[in-house]
């Protein structure tokens, strides 16, 4: 419920009343001067009725301005379901879209350095050249499966006690997980932002200036079963422990 995520607890059971609390909780929003949000994620999976539910609530406002702004996110068929001819007004609300295209093996390198450096910066990245190409090959620079490609390559890298980590190491991992990539971007990887936000589009691109997007989840990507671990690698975690 909404009404909930916006921390209100005591939600009545009609719609008409949780409309008007809903108002009041933007309204009371609004003069402490904070922008109140609502992100909607796996947006291309609501159907055109729900949308214009989440239309209608972009109707709050004041005489000045909106009091909500509501960012819808998801893969590209949001803009399919935005495109039907149902959801006309939908459409005439958003004043940002924003298409974010996979990591480019560049942007994948400098990507990885980053989070690293946050994690351990007394050392140098452990990846090397190729296993870096590697992981932009087979993740189709998605971070959210680079992230789990890395992971299980670290993991195993500290059982076996490797200080760097290379092409074979994560061709190993890509077996395990059954992970299959190209050079190629595979259509519907992006990630689809729109922003409903009425005449407001100075608010609506505030927001998204301060946001960051989330790739849609592993299980998408995990295209054959994933074969069992392999426990005599186990059996050298806890060796390292001990140590």
């Amino acid at each position: 419920c909404v009404l909930m995520d916006f921390g209100e607890q005591d939600v009545p059971s009609s719609k008409a009343l949780r409309l008007s609390l809903f108002q009041k909780l933007l309204l009371r929003a609004h003069g402490e001067g904070k922008t109140s949000v609502l992100v909607i994620d796996e947006a291309h999976l609501l159907t055109g009725d729900l949308i214009e539910e989440i239309r209608l609530l972009s109707n709050i406002e004041t005489s000045e301005q909106k009091l909500l702004q509501i960012i819808l996110v998801g893969q590209n068929e949001l803009n399919r379901v935005l495109n039907l001819e149902s959801l006309r007004q939908v459409r005439q609300r958003i004043a940002i879209k924003m298409h974010i295209e996979p990591l480019a093996e560049p942007e994948i390198r400098r990507y990885l350095q980053t989070r690293w450096s946050r994690a351990c910066s007394q050392h140098a990245l452990p990846f090397a050249e190729d296993a870096v190409a590697l992981i932009a090959r087979a993740s189709e620079g998605i971070p959210r499966v680079i992230n789990v490609l890395c992971d299980a390559a670290l993991v195993n890298a500290y059982g076996t006690g490797m200080k760097t980590i290379g092409k074979a190491q994560i061709r190993e991992v890509l077996e395990d997980l059954g992970i299959v990539g190209t050079n190629q971007s595979a259509p519907g990887l992006e990630t689809e932002w729109s922003i409903l936000a009425g005449s407001d589009e100075h608010a609506a691109s505030e927001i998204l200036s301060r946001s960051t997007a989330t790739p849609r989840s592993l299980d998408r990507y995990l295209i054959n079963k994933p074969k069992g671990p392999k426990f005599w690698k186990m059996a050298n975690w806890f060796g390292a422990a001990h140590n």
